[in-house]
């Protein structure tokens, strides 16, 4: 079984050394969350309410803001640049963490969607256990 819910949020980022993404810019960025896995006993895989909570969460760090001065001290962020691809690592990263209390999940994908144009599609397993703090 796999959910999915979506969010859109802006920011801004740069890519330094692109020629056309060197310069600070921003964008409507869309976030797709799927989860996969099994019915639990209420006949869902998580709460749609309580999926929106976590994410927004994440998204409440980004959204309105330059994303390369928020990471400044992200370790991921150390050797990458803010792209659509590093985004969606991250946020599936993080959430497969705030999710190992739900026994019934497997899976979270998180695609990432840079204004009209490209999405970049990251999964990461859910290892069922403590959850984030």
């Amino acid at each position: 079984m796999q959910v999915g819910k979506q969010f859109k949020f802006d920011a801004a980022h740069h890519i330094e050394g692109h020629p056309l993404c060197g310069k600070t810019h921003g964008h409507t960025w869309t976030l797709t969350v799927t989860l996969t896995g099994v019915l639990d006993s209420k006949g869902m895989l998580i709460d749609f309410h309580r999926l929106g909570v976590l994410v927004r969460g994440y998204i409440g760090l980004i959204d309105h803001e330059d994303i390369n001065e928020v990471f400044t001290n992200e370790s991921m962020f150390q050797d990458l640049p803010i792209t659509a691809e590093t985004l969606s690592i991250w946020f599936a990263t993080n959430l497969a963490n705030c999710l190992k209390s739900y026994s019934n999940l497997d899976q979270v994908g998180c695609r990432v969607q840079e204004g009209e144009g490209g999405w970049a599609e990251s999964y990461e397993r859910i290892h069922y256990g403590q959850t984030c703090v």
